[in-house]
């Protein structure tokens, strides 16, 4: 199993945060990490979303494999335990995958390479997020996408590997929040299979690191 993605928060308090942050684990010393994108007047900045508005999330539950929704919230919550970013549950959604969307909420899906061209043998989800800036400005994400294998996330419901589905889900949610693939097998971004199935310290310092930056104004 290959988990890999083709496409391609936040400490502080808000004015409009439905609720304060509670004291977890920011920066590691030890841990790899990396960002999908930077910003164009600084290398160093990522893209990432705004924390100080809820990240909205939707599932079309076509193809999916029993306990779906289950599932992606579950992963949902434990993003937000380790991160600053909050996510609004948005329901069951008719809509299909449609790469370069640039609004909307995240498209959580099952999909097939009949479908879904890059979804081949060997790649269990693909995610990832779209981005705006007016020239001279900070870029912020406004929406995303993570597609995932229906073949192979039926596979695993049938072996019982909770699990595993559960860390495919949390890495292609990783690459939506800004995260990219590493190499380190003790990271949930490491891009092949063998790897961990918990968040790592380079995870939780790369969602820390894409969580410093500022709100949105």
């Amino acid at each position: 199993m290959s988990v890999l993605v083709v496409v391609a928060a936040l400490a502080g308090r808000c004015s409009d945060r439905l609720e304060p942050l509670p004291d977890r684990p920011t920066f590691y010393e030890d841990g790899s990490y990396s960002f999908l994108s930077t910003q164009t007047y600084d290398a160093g900045v990522p893209v990432t979303w705004d924390h100080c508005r809820p990240i909205e999330v939707v599932l079309n539950p076509y193809d999916a494999p029993p306990g779906a929704e289950a599932l992606v919230r579950d992963a949902l919550r434990d993003l937000e335990q380790v991160s600053a970013f909050r996510f609004a549950w948005g329901g069951l959604r008719s809509q299909r995958p449609a790469p370069g969307r640039r609004t909307g909420p995240v498209l959580v899906s099952f999909s097939t390479a009949d479908e879904t061209t890059r979804m081949t043998e060997g790649v269990a989800g693909l995610g990832g997020s779209s981005w705006s800036e007016l020239e001279g400005t900070r870029a912020w994400f406004r929406t995303g996408e993570v597609t995932l294998s229906a073949s192979y996330f039926a596979l695993l419901h049938d072996r019982g590997e909770t699990g595993l589905m559960r860390a495919v889900v949390l890495h292609e949610l990783g690459h939506v929040l800004g995260l990219d693939h590493v190499a380190s097998t003790e990271e949930i971004m490491n891009g092949e299979a063998g790897g961990t199935l918990q968040l790592g310290h380079g995870d939780l310092t790369g969602l820390a690191k894409l969580g410093s930056q500022p709100c949105r104004t």
